[in-house]
């Protein structure tokens, strides 16, 4: 497909996955009251990050439709459908890999072992366009790049408006060089981002009461 054609294909499914993930939390948290439709519709239309996310082109919509349906049919104990959902999520992009982690925290192994195995399952069958050599460099070489601030070529500036990130403050007080994280900014990430998930697996060990 040309650009514009593509591009307009893709905003359509992006408007249709925000619209499946706010009736899945409509539908999940249910309970909440008969206000809760109005809300969400309020806090999604108040949302700088839908247009932006629309012009950037990006998989936002589709991987938050993915993750919320995981979780909700993972808490009603179909964990099979969570966890296909879920790594199908963590193909399109890495952070619902935090879904999975605290999927272990909980013991809810069904769950975990099913989005690894559909995230390798995808893997295999893209096979045919992406070959084993490119993803190979991918998941040895690209990926763990990704924690170091390292873009791997994309022009896309760490310090640009709205990145709404850790690795972004920090790069305005120690700024790197060539779209890279500084030394110091890497460091206190790394420690901030870890502190983070150790705190939130601490606090969130034990399984709520459904």
């Amino acid at each position: 497909l040309d650009l514009g054609t593509a591009f307009s294909i893709w905003y359509w499914l992006n408007e249709i996955a925000l619209i499946v993930a706010m009736l899945a939390l409509w539908r999940w948290w249910k309970k909440l009251g008969r206000s809760l439709p109005g809300a969400i519709a309020l806090v999604v239309a108040g949302m700088y990050a839908v247009p932006y996310s629309h012009g950037m082109g990006q998989v936002n919509f589709v991987v938050l439709a993915l993750v919320l349906c995981a979780v909700w049919r993972e808490q009603e104990n179909s964990e099979i459908l969570a966890g296909i959902l879920m790594g199908m999520a963590c193909m399109f992009k890495m952070s619902p890999a935090v879904f999975v982690i605290w999927w272990l925290l909980h013991r809810r192994w069904v769950a975990a072992a099913t989005a690894c195995i559909t995230g390798a399952v995808l893997s295999a069958a893209a096979l045919p366009l992406v070959g084993f050599e490119e993803q190979w460099r991918f998941y040895t070489e690209v990926l763990p790049q990704f924690g170091s601030g390292n873009y791997n070529g994309l022009q896309v500036k760490i310090a640009m408006f709205a990145n709404h990130s850790v690795p972004n403050l920090l790069d305005q007080i120690w700024t790197g060089h060539d779209n890279v994280l500084s030394g110091t900014a890497q460091a206190v990430s790394g420690v901030f981002n870890i502190s983070l998930t150790l705190a939130l697996g601490w606090l969130f060990r034990k399984r709520p009461p459904q």
